[in-house]
């Protein structure tokens, strides 16, 4: 778990993140001038503070990055290999605002 906050607080600026769930992992395969490479990411479900202000400075490959409502999100996703990870995190935090109004 420190392994991804550090990377989200590197590639994003995010810090004060609370862990909430894992998500699974997806492969991409894609290639450089050193040839094709393989990576298999591995996702987890974070809740960051109301006043988070994300910093993408391109580190990391991530250059753009927006927060939307979980309804846009299929909508907008360029990756459709993510989607049953999407609908995961929908469920998840469907799931934990549900337990959170039971209280």
């Amino acid at each position: 778990m420190q392994t991804a906050l550090r990377e989200i607080k590197e590639e994003t600026g995010l810090t004060g993140l609370k862990y909430l769930a894992p998500l699974g992992r997806t492969s991409f395969t894609f290639r450089r001038q050193t040839g094709t490479i393989q990576k298999t990411v591995h996702l987890f479900l974070f809740e960051a503070p109301p006043d988070a202000k994300e910093v993408l400075t391109g580190e990391g490959a991530i250059f753009e990055g927006q927060w939307v409502k979980g309804y846009k999100v299929f909508s907008i996703s360029g990756y459709k290999n993510l989607d049953r990870i999407l609908a995961r995190a929908l469920r998840s935090i469907t799931s934990i605002q549900r337990q959170g109004i039971r209280r």
